[in-house]
């Protein structure tokens, strides 16, 4: 029997997280990226997890405390993704008629079991659990904190002194 199992919104919350902190992931070690790894970062956290704690929020300031529980979070999300896959492999190899993976891109799994069904008020809070954090992302792209070290080339350009004879 072929079952919707995953909602739209579930789907799509679940595909932008792993989106979001793949690319955080690649782009942690690169320094001309760090803007965009702090907004992936803020993505991830206003979805839920643990973004925040690699944002710089005073960029002068010692920042130790947070990398150090940047680190952990990062460490805890990678064994909890390990988990995660090594069930998806599990349940594709125990039971390969329900083809689990493709359910995450198509929402049917073929299992017996009531449908997913969404409630007004669920769709409601899904679409704002996906917007806001998609908000987050561009404001703290657009307006992110000057890393340590580096000033803002504000300065004006001034005309070059005429002299006077």
């Amino acid at each position: 029997m072929r079952t919707y199992i995953w909602t739209i919104p579930t789907r799509l919350f679940h595909w932008s997280l792993a989106f979001a902190f793949t690319l955080a992931f690649i782009l942690g070690g690169e320094e001309e990226y760090l803007g965009l790894h702090a907004a992936l970062g803020m993505l991830i956290f206003a979805s839920g997890d643990t973004g925040i704690f690699g944002f710089r929020l005073n960029p002068g300031s010692d920042q130790e405390i947070f990398e150090e529980v940047h680190d952990v979070a990062v460490h805890l999300f990678l064994i909890l993704l390990g988990i995660h896959l090594t069930g998806i492999l599990a349940d594709t190899i125990f039971h390969p008629g329900n083809r689990t993976i493709g359910s995450v891109f198509t929402g049917y799994k073929r299992i017996e079991a009531p449908p997913a069904v969404s409630t007004t008020f669920q769709t409601i809070f899904s679409i704002a659990w996906f917007v806001i954090p998609l908000i987050v992302f561009f404001y703290v792209l657009r307006f992110q904190a000057i890393p340590a070290g580096e000033k803002e080339n504000t300065e004006q350009v001034s005309e070059p002194d005429k002299d006077e004879d």
